[in-house]
């Protein structure tokens, strides 16, 4: 009575497509749904830190289709920012 190890074999794009399937949906979110920005320098100093990080939320004023310049609407309406 011999125990031998059970040998499986894999289809060779199972988990190729899986890591596709993974970067689509890292995409999807980024573009659309969630964005992380890092503050690069001091001029929020005084409600933020430098290196600090921020998650965005797209849906609040609409998210931007990529390589466009068309923006989908938000929940809320744009304000325009004084410069």
């Amino acid at each position: 009575m011999s125990h031998e190890p059970e040998v499986t074999f894999h289809r060779p794009g199972v988990r190729r497509s899986g890591a596709v399937g993974a970067g689509r949906s890292r995409m999807f979110l980024r573009a659309f749904v969630i964005q992380a920005f890092r503050i690069p320098s001091e001029s929020m100093r005084d409600t933020l830190l430098v290196g600090d990080f921020l998650f965005v939320n797209k849906f609040e004023y609409g998210p931007k289709i990529p390589f466009t310049h068309i923006r989908l609407p938000g929940l809320r309406a744009r304000r325009s920012v004084a410069t």
